[in-house]
């Protein structure tokens, strides 16, 4: 009897190593990944401009700093993720001799465009990272929209994932992510 109860220990804790190890933990079944971001483009970054004069030569853009959005906990380092982002753009857009123009949530009255989203999600790497298993990896997801300001349509659209290291290395991430977002603007809205 003792035999087998030690038999039946060894196969439980088999069983569940090879359920922890493959990445099916049964908690991880309830996250859902945003709808509008479907897939990871290589670089990072994905802007869709919906149409060939959606996004003139010289336009100011008003970018409002991004929210919480669904995966996403509100707080301080997601405020300076944001802003990261924002700052990304603003130095991308700086670089670019006047192609696009940023302007200033405070000066959203003289834009030509807005652009407003969200941080879809912001994972540190997960809950059993600490003891070496699950998500090897922190991700930043977001996505946004461009309206023109005047008819509030939607002119472009933009997905955003960065997967890296540590929790450390997200103001690099987000300031990456914020000039992927500004060459693509660039690139698709002045080059059409």
């Amino acid at each position: 009897k003792m035999h087998m109860m030690l038999q039946v220990r060894i196969l439980f804790a088999l069983v569940l190593s090879g359920f922890l190890f493959s990445g099916c933990l049964w908690f991880s079944h309830g996250r859902k990944v945003p709808s509008a971001v479907t897939s990871r483009p290589s670089s990072g970054v994905s802007v869709e401009v919906l149409g060939p004069d959606a996004i003139p030569q010289g336009a100011a853009i008003a970018f409002v700093p991004f929210t919480a959005g669904p995966g996403a906990e509100a707080g301080v380092l997601l405020d300076r993720l944001s802003l990261m982002v924002v700052k990304g753009v603003a130095d991308a857009l700086e670089a670019s001799n006047g192609a696009l123009r940023l302007m200033t949530e405070d000066d959203l009255d003289a834009a030509d465009l807005v652009i407003e989203g969200h941080v879809d999600e912001f994972s540190s790497g997960g809950k059993l990272k600490a003891l070496g298993i699950g998500k090897k990896q922190a991700t930043l997801r977001v996505r946004a929209e461009i309206r023109d300001r005047k008819t509030n349509t939607v002119v472009a659209l933009i997905s955003g994932y960065k997967a890296f290291r540590r929790v450390k290395d997200a103001d690099k991430a987000a300031y990456d992510m914020g000039q992927g977002i500004a060459e693509g603007l660039i690139n698709k809205g002045s080059r059409m």
